[in-house]
């Protein structure tokens, strides 16, 4: 499928973007295998990797933007965009709250943790993968599929059990009130970080799908 030079440079601002959004939900995944080892999350190399994620996505979202504004359909491709930064955003934020984890956290809550990335880095899988899968559907001008929404029940169970959990604890005694309190706290905002992270990523990568297939020639 031919595109223009225009859309190639958008289209390539995205991929690189969603490479950066790949290399944080790496970390995301082994710094919760830290925690289940019970071993502690390095903040001051969390920092560091932050700020050189910040700068990298900060540069290529502005170079997006530059793309989109040399584009014919620059309306349909800023929604794209707009939710891969918003999904970057959220995973960075991620990534710094769980330098706030303490060691001792529960299994069974670090296992949820890990649940919740891996349904990140398989969004981000798609994400990736989403200007080559339109292709050739797009050379076959075949009519576009309806978007099969991500079951959220997946998503929402492991806070439902956080929370369940979170109550058992604070119930069992008055050993750690506020160390509890901090800590399902804590835990709650990272799985809230995780999910709209997720949910950002899942929306990207159907809406590019979507601008390749109507940049196509008979779309």
């Amino acid at each position: 499928m031919y595109l223009q030079r225009s859309d190639r440079s958008f289209l390539g601002a995205i991929a690189d973007h969603a490479m950066v959004v790949a290399g944080i939900v790496e970390w995301i995944r082994r710094a919760i295998a830290q925690l289940k080892r019970h071993e502690r999350v390095d903040g001051s190399q969390a920092a560091a990797l932050l700020k050189s994620w910040k700068i990298d996505a900060d540069a290529i979202i502005r170079r997006t933007w530059r793309a989109i504004d040399s584009v014919e359909h620059g309306r349909a491709a800023a929604p794209p965009a707009v939710a891969g930064r918003q999904g970057g955003q959220a995973l960075q934020e991620a990534a710094f709250i769980l330098t706030l984890v303490p060691t001792g956290i529960d299994g069974g809550v670090a296992d949820l943790l890990d649940q919740l990335a891996d349904l990140a880095s398989r969004a981000v899988t798609e994400y990736i993968g989403a200007r080559g899968r339109a292709r050739p559907v797009a050379r076959r001008r075949a009519p576009r599929p309806r978007a099969v929404p991500r079951d959220r029940r997946s998503a929402r169970q492991p806070r439902r059990q956080l929370r369940r959990g979170g109550a058992r604890h604070q119930g069992a005694g008055p050993a750690r009130p506020s160390t509890d309190f901090r800590e399902v706290y804590v835990l709650s905002e990272l799985t809230r970080g995780l999910d709209r992270a997720t949910d950002s990523v899942v929306q990207s990568g159907l809406l590019v799908r979507d601008y390749v297939l109507s940049i196509a020639p008979g779309a």
